[in-house]
């Protein structure tokens, strides 16, 4: 009988095509490197500002960015299903993810997304990084805050020369969950730079400085905030 059981047991194995022994995995670290022309960026500190001619401030900064892939040679190696990071310069631990991989994955490009995808969006608000308490969620109809940049300065035209986006919107047409592509030289750790002024620089800020809703304004932007992210 015992035989028997045993066989059994083997066959199941061999039919499901799985093996015993666990997986083996490795860790890689994506470290996120906030910066203003260069020069890592604290909060509350002035930055010159070529395009604005003036000293900018930057007095907070978050992003969510989410559902990394790994690709060789233009071909999908391995996802990390992750809804969503929120980067939050005020939280030195939000700039170290870890992600696991098949042990020995070799990559030479990296995609994932800036924003949160329109189903996490839709099925409604979540734990851990996507938890509400973070202050990046509007309501159900409008989901969740991509990105929060504020700051001050001088040629903002109001009283305390504030500007503040609030970036997000995952209703068409206006959708500001945009993809990002990025080479890289090496399969381990990554550091990703995310360079501010790539941001600032496409904009005016005596013209445009407030964007607190979804629509046209939020989505254009969206687009221009994808362009911080750099593998150098």
């Amino acid at each position: 009988m015992r035989k028997i059981v045993g066989l059994f047991l083997l066959w199941g194995v061999l039919s499901t095509g799985q093996s015993m022994v666990p997986q083996m995995t490795q860790t890689i670290t994506l470290q996120f490197d906030p910066v203003f022309e260069g020069v890592p960026l604290e909060l509350n500190k002035k930055y010159p500002c070529v395009t604005e001619q003036k000293l900018i401030t930057i007095t907070k900064f978050k992003c969510y960015v989410s559902h990394f892939s790994f690709y060789k040679n233009k071909q999908l190696v391995v996802n990390d299903s992750t809804a969503g990071y929120l980067i939050d310069l005020e939280n030195p631990n939000s700039l170290l993810r870890k992600v696991k991989l098949p042990l020995s994955t070799a990559f030479d490009e990296i995609r994932f997304f800036f924003g949160i995808d329109d189903k996490t969006n839709e099925g409604g608000i979540s734990g851990g990084d996507l938890d509400p308490v973070n202050g990046m969620y509007w309501t159900w109809q409008t989901g969740y805050i991509n990105m929060k940049l504020e700051g001050t300065c001088a040629t903002v035209p109001t009283r305390d020369h504030g500007f503040q986006f609030h970036l997000g919107g995952f209703l068409p047409p206006n959708v500001s969950f945009i993809p990002i592509q990025l080479k890289t030289k090496t399969s381990s750790d990554i550091t990703i730079t995310i360079e501010l002024n790539e941001f600032i620089k496409e904009i005016k800020l005596a013209e445009t400085h407030e964007i607190m809703l979804p629509g046209e304004t939020a989505a254009r932007l969206s687009k221009n905030a994808s362009a911080m992210f750099q593998i150098k």
